[in-house]
């Protein structure tokens, strides 16, 4: 997982190359840029562009409070974006009380540095602020005239007049005044043991401790909420961990490859535990995990003891399904016992020998690729308790043939239903707000599609490749349908947009073929012919669509009460699923 992110780091270098500009001025080797003129502020910077910041700073570099310019006195307010990235030369660094923020990358790669003093009136320590600096050994806070001393567990206070940093201790206190551990502000610190995270700071960012191999535990206080992507990846000396009891979300791989981790206990202030965030943990035999949390993330307990040890059959964590694990037997119907709250991604992934699941009315999630490939499943009943249905949760799956999805799902995920080629039927419930991209994608059983009220955005590629459709209605909530949403879609014959404002398109390529006839609001068709990509339509007819009572399948209740009509007052034998129909005197779309 690191190579990205190394790049990503290269990336941004090259490209701060181009664009960095000259610092404003230069005082006794100290390089600064005015941030404001009235507010009489500067920042410490580098020297002319970024790639010359290299060698600019070495030795022990002491920043005043403030420095004179043109007779104009300024306050040294923030060490800048990469100011002394790189120097390794550079030993020590003295930051006065008048800096409130380290911005990212500002000591990135500074192997000489020993140990930093960081004063109480930092409120802001940025992404990737000592990243790489392996050398580091020593983050001392001061505390008005005092300083943590880490030697004595970071319990006691060392009074002193000047602040002089404590040499030798080798761990890391954070001051209060923090409220955010930005994105690998300490990655890869391999000489920290230990780190003091005070009761100020809520968010611990991605990849913020990754890589300190030296850290054995780490106590996160009841003022975290969130735990970011790979936090404390790769910190492969921690044996203990304590999670306070606000933190709502572990982030994907926060303690992927914690070898030494043994145990860990989760609050019950948490509802989502994120991709891989315990994978790895070779050592993790002890799990506990509340009914507070209703997601638990692809991979989350992958190689742990704890996972390892289960017996064959259905592995629940919590009162979330986490995956079903061992060789299914053939023609295997599964039942998902009263209570559980989630399915967890790839819980049943490429289970071929699956025909039928009974899923209770308990469970609100349903994971990203939950039942990917599960081509022996013939139907899925979704109840009504579910809320999220995850990216290609039923991908593959070639033996559906009919689907609903309940009034109370909100989001269809990306490739939700992907490659469903069996599918004929789906009745999307009327409170998705979005349908994911590619999530019908070559659903090429389908011959018609209700969109219904609710939906705002129909994703990329949303229904591309389902050659079997012959008539779509979007309504006219619809304010966004992205590109390639009925791309191939070769025998559409009938579209009826219900909007007097055409909803934005993306691409040209949003339909592949435009000699279907588009029905629109009477008086819209010349917005309509006006507007960029509808206007490729060869056949815009306007239609009264006034008086459309509802968009749903039950107006087929009234097939066997009487005649049905289309819009112009013509009798129908033949009714399109999803076309607009006149029944018992109601406008209806099928």
């Amino acid at each position: 997982m690191r190579t990205a992110k190394q790049l990503l780091i290269t990336v941004a270098v090259l490209l701060c190359s181009t664009v960095a500009s000259a610092h404003d001025f230069e005082v006794d080797g100290i390089y600064y840029n005015i941030i404001s003129s009235s507010d009489l502020t500067v920042e410490v910077t580098y020297k002319g562009t970024y790639s010359d910041s290299y060698t600019e700073y070495s030795g022990a570099v002491v920043i005043p409070q403030t420095v004179t310019y043109y007779s104009k006195t300024y306050s040294v307010t923030t060490i800048e974006y990469s100011a002394f990235s790189g120097c390794r030369g550079l030993t020590s660094i003295e930051i006065p009380s008048s800096v409130t923020t380290l911005a990212n990358l500002a000591f990135e790669d500074c192997t000489g540095l020993t140990s930093v003093t960081i004063p109480n009136s930092v409120t802001s320590i940025g992404s990737y602020a000592f990243s790489g600096c392996t050398g580091l050994t020593s983050i001392s806070v001061e505390k008005g005239n005092a300083v943590y001393d880490s030697r004595e567990n970071c319990n006691a206070i060392i009074e002193t007049q000047t602040n002089t940093l404590i040499s030798g201790c080798k761990n890391t206190i954070i001051p209060n005044s923090v409220t955010t551990i930005g994105d690998c502000a300490f990655s890869e610190c391999t000489g920290l043991t230990s780190v003091t995270i005070p009761n100020s700071v809520t968010t611990i960012g991605s990849d913020a401790f990754f890589g300190c191999t030296g850290l054995t535990s780490v106590t996160i206080p009841n003022s975290v909420t969130t735990i970011g992507n790979d936090a404390f990846e790769d910190c492969s000396g921690l044996t203990s961990i304590t999670i306070g009891n606000s933190v709502t979300t572990i982030g994907l791989g926060a303690f992927e490859d914690c070898t030494r981790l043994t145990s860990v206990t989760i609050p019950n202030s948490v509802t989502t535990i994120g991709d891989f965030a315990f994978c790895n943990c070779a050592r993790l035999t002890s799990v506990t995990i509340p009914n507070s949390v209703t997601t638990i993330g692809l991979g989350a307990f992958l190689n742990t003891a704890w996972y390892n040890n289960q017996p064959d059959g259905l592995v629940y964590a919590g009162k979330v399904l986490y995956k079903y694990k061992g060789t299914m037997p053939q023609n295997t119907s599964i039942v998902i016992e009263d209570g559980t709250l989630g399915i967890t991604s790839s819980a049943f992934e490429y289970c071929a020998r699956l025909t039928s699941v009974t899923i209770p009315n308990s469970v609100t999630t349903i994971g990203s690729g939950a039942f990917l490939n599960c081509s022996g499943l013939t139907s899925i009943t979704i109840p009504g308790s579910v809320t999220t249905i995850g990216g290609g949760a039923f991908g593959e799956c070639t033996g559906l043939t009919s689907v609903t999805i309940p009034n109370s799902v909100t989001t269809i995920g990306d490739r939700a239903f992907s490659g469903c080629d069996g599918l004929t039927s789906v009745t999307i419930g009327n409170s998705v707000t979005t349908i994911g991209n590619s999530a019908f994608y070559k659903c090429t059983g389908l011959t018609s599609v209700t969109i219904p009220n609710s939906v705002t955005t129909i994703g990329s590629g949303a229904f591309s490749g389902c050659d079997g459709l012959t008539s779509v209605t979007i309504p006219n909530s619809v304010t966004t349908i992205a590109s390639g949403a009925f791309r191939d879609c070769t025998n559409l014959k009938e579209i009826y947009s219900l909007s007097e404002t055409p909803p934005v398109f993306y691409s040209i390529n949003t339909f592949s073929d435009y000699s279907a006839t588009l029905y629109v609001p009477i008086g819209a068709k010349e917005t309509y012919q006006t507007t960029d990509y509808w206007k490729e339509f060869a056949n815009i007819v306007e239609m009264d669509f006034t008086g459309i009572t509802e968009i749903s399948p039950d107006a087929t209740d009234g097939f066997g009460n009487g005649v049905i009509y289309d819009l112009n007052g013509r009798p129908v034998n033949e009714p399109a699923k999803g076309g607009i129909y006149i029944i018992g005197g109601k406008k209806v779309v099928l």
